[in-house]
C-alpha cells in the first residue's frame, strides 16, 4: 500500500501548534511521554519529535527521535515509552518539536520512576520508622512519669 502526498500550486494555509506535552512526575516503569500536535491549516506537514531522558547527573539514558505526518484538521498523538526504564530513578526529560520551519522546545520535566516493588518497600520502611518513633516517644514519656513519681516527696516525712 503506497501513500502519495501532493501539493498544488497556489496559496495554502499552513499552521499548527504543540498542544500538550504530558510527562507524569511519578510513574511506574516504563517511563511514558505523550505529545499532541495540532494541524489547524489546510495541508499536511511533517513534525519531528526529539526527546531525551537524562539521569540526575546529566548523562543521557534514552533518546527518541521520530518524524510524523500531521494531517489538516487533525491532532497527532505521539506516544513515547522507554521500555528499558530501571525499577527506580529520578530523571530529567526535555526535547523539541520541529514543524513548519520552526523548532519549539519542550519544557524540562522531572520524573521519579519507581516500580511497585520499590514503592512497597518504601511504604513498609516508612511505616516501620513511624512505628519506631511513636514507640520511642511513648517509652520516653513513660520513663519521665516514673522519674517524677520517684522524685516526689513522700507525705508524712
Amino acid at each position: 500500500r503506497t501513500k502519495l502526498y501532493i501539493r498544488v500550486a497556489g496559496e495554502v494555509r499552513e499552521s499548527g501548534q504543540v498542544l500538550t506535552w504530558q510527562v507524569p512526575n511519578l510513574q511506574f516503569p516504563p517511563l511514558k511521554q505523550l505529545i499532541r500536535i495540532e494541524n489547524s491549516g489546510a495541508v499536511y506537514f511533517p513534525a519531528t519529535v526529539h526527546t531525551t531522558v537524562r539521569d540526575v547527573f546529566g548523562s543521557p539514558k534514552y533518546d527518541f527521535k521520530q518524524r510524523r505526518s500531521v494531517f489538516p484538521g487533525k491532532i497527532r498523538k505521539v506516544e513515547i515509552a522507554w521500555d528499558k526504564t530501571p525499577a527506580f530513578g529520578l530523571f530529567k526529560v526535555d526535547g523539541t518539536v520541529e514543524y513548519l520551519g520552526k523548532s519549539e522546545p519542550l519544557a524540562v520535566q522531572y520524573v521519579l520512576v519507581a516500580s511497585k516493588t520499590v514503592r512497597n518497600i518504601a511504604t513498609i520502611a516508612f511505616i516501620l520508622i513511624l512505628a519506631f518513633l511513636i514507640f520511642r516517644w511513648l517509652y520516653r514519656r513513660r520513663k519521665r512519669k516514673r522519674a517524677k513519681v520517684l522524685q516526689a516527696p513522700i507525705q508524712g516525712e
